[in-house]
Formats: C-alpha cells, structure tokens, sequence
C-alpha cells in the first residue's frame, strides 16, 4: 500500500485544505501548488511531505500545523510516474462488466463475473473490474468476499451525498476508483455521504469536496484538490490481492503487485480458450 492518504504531485496540480482531520499522512511535489487555511478542526495527523520548503510551509494556516517532512524531487518524481502507470495498468484490464452504465438510486454492485486468481502463497482471490460512465447521489453497495478486489472505472461525473457501504467481508483497501476524467469537478461530494476506497485521477480532473467523509486515499496529478467545509478521512490503505503484500509500502511495489495480478489473469484468460477451442 502507499503510505500516503493524500497524493496532489504535478505541475498543474493543486491541493487546498481546511478541514479534517486527515488521519494519515500527505505528499505534495513536482509543482503542485499548495494552500490552508484555519478552523475546521483542518489538520494531516500523519503529516505533510514535500519536494519544496515554500510548499509545506504553506500548510501551516491549518487550524493545527502539521509535522513538515522535506523529501527529494526524485521521491516525489517517481510517486508522480507510478501513479500513471497504475492508472494505465488499471484502465488497460479487461472489464468483468460492462452494463453498470450510469450508477443512480439504490444499486449493489458484486463480483460477478470477475476473474479468479489462485494465489500460489494465499487463498484464491477475484478480481472485478466494473466500468460506469457516472454515479450520481447513489445509494451505493459493493457486495464481495474479503479476498476480493474492485477497479471501478468512469470518464464522467461521481457526484454524490449519498453513502457506500461494504457488505460480504471486502475491505476499503480493495476498492480502487479510477477517475478518467479530463476536465471540471470529475469527483465532487455535498455532505451526507460516506465514502469508500481509493479515488485515482491522472488526467486532469478536480476533486471539489464539501463534508467528505471518506475510508480511503486520495491521488491526483493534474488536477485540484479542494479538501474543505467539515471533510474528514480517514487512511483506509490499499492493498493487492496477491502476496507478498508489499512492505514497506513502495510504490514501485505496488506496481508490481498489480502487474502480476494482470499477467496472473491473462495466463487464466488465454488458459480457459486453449480448452474451449
């Protein structure tokens, strides 16, 4: 898992915050640019860390400064690069299914068809990958085992005050939304809600936040984070279904992992037609 809750690194990149408490820790760099300001219980338990001094130091009109951790431009850096390539390996997976179509209402989505992963060193494993083209104000459940893992996809709009709940033991550390938005507010939430996972955007959309409460991670690089007006979260980690789990939490890792879960799925794939050929 990454050790971040909050990823904002890129030159169009921008994170502003002052609410929280964010429990866990952040990351800013490669040009982000960065600003806080008081009430709000704003905080970064955890702490913030950055490639540049001006950047952290302008975390500290929260209402509690943060602990202000400087780190190198190649840390940063390669956070930056190995966020895009999880979103290109997440996007390039096969989806398990296609006709989740525009999430409204009460919905539960589940593991159906997902793809089976024998873990040769842990119990066997699913892997669903469901692409949506919106969600707005659902009442959401995502419905799998506890060795079960989600890629959630969509181009548009996640708006919502509504709330996501886990039923059949999966954990938030198995949710990973990838936002493939490219412009305005792709993720945008309005109080009520209580939301789950991983939220991944690298192409340009912003995250407009009033009175989040999320058990998950944040990650973009290119575009806004507004982390505002009574928002919490909450670390929720994120893990991949096949071991080793990485430890520490390196991103290069990470990568890694995922990557042998796609080859994993694809020997299984092209294993299934040799025999129904």
């Amino acid at each position: 898992m990454t050790p971040y809750a909050v990823v904002s690194v890129g030159s169009t990149a921008s994170f502003n915050q002052n609410s929280g408490p964010i429990t866990g820790k952040l990351l800013v760099g490669q040009g982000s640019t960065v600003s806080s300001s008081g009430g709000g219980n704003g905080s970064i338990t955890g702490g913030a860390y950055g490639d540049n001094q001006t950047q952290l130091n302008n975390l500290r009109g929260l209402q509690t400064d943060p602990t202000l951790n400087l780190v190198t431009a190649s840390d940063t850096l390669a956070a930056y690069n190995q966020a895009l390539a999880l979103a290109d390996f997440a996007n390039a997976l096969a989806a398990t299914q296609t006709s989740a179509g525009a999430i409204t209402g009460t919905r539960t989505l589940t593991n159906t068809g997902a793809v089976t992963i024998t873990n040769p060193n842990g119990p066997a494993t699913s892997l669903s990958v469901i692409d949506f083209t919106s969600l707005s104000n659902s009442t959401l459940t995502i419905s799998g085992g506890a060795n079960d893992f989600f890629v959630l996809r969509t181009s548009g709009n996640f708006s919502t005050n509504r709330t996501i709940a886990l039923t059949g033991g999966v954990t938030a550390d198995r949710i990973l939304w990838v936002m493939n938005g490219t412009s305005g507010n792709i993720f945008q939430t309005s109080g009520g809600n209580n939301l789950i996972g991983t939220f991944l955007a690298t192409k340009g959309g912003n995250f407009q936040f009033s009175a989040i409460q999320l058990t998950g991670k944040l990650i973009n690089t290119a575009g806004h984070i507004q982390f505002v007006s009574n928002s919490t979260m909450t670390d929720g980690g994120l893990t991949v279904p096949v071991d080793p789990v990485p430890e520490p939490a390196a991103w290069t890792m990470l990568i890694g992992g995922f990557m042998l879960v796609g080859q994993m799925a694809r020997r299984q794939q092209q294993a299934a037609r040799v025999r129904a050929a």
